[in-house]
């Protein structure tokens, strides 16, 4: 991911994650992390830092799933 990517997705994140608390954080793979931010409807921010295919968005997850991957 380069700077121009980030700097275009930050705006579209911005809304829906400003002043939000984080709550868990569960790994579910070895660069995957999906971050409970008290969001709506079950939404969590999924996160990957593998190399070659870094991603950032907003997931619909059950919690069971979540914490039964992680």
């Amino acid at each position: 991911m380069d700077i121009r990517l980030i700097e275009r997705i930050v705006p579209e994140l911005a809304d829906a994650l400003t002043g939000r608390r984080w709550g868990r954080v569960y790994q579910t793979a070895r660069f995957e992390y999906t971050i409970d931010l008290r969001l709506h409807d079950s939404v969590f921010l999924f996160i990957s830092i593998e190399p070659g295919a870094a991603r950032i968005f907003l997931a619909r997850r059950r919690m069971r799933d979540l914490e039964r991957t992680s």
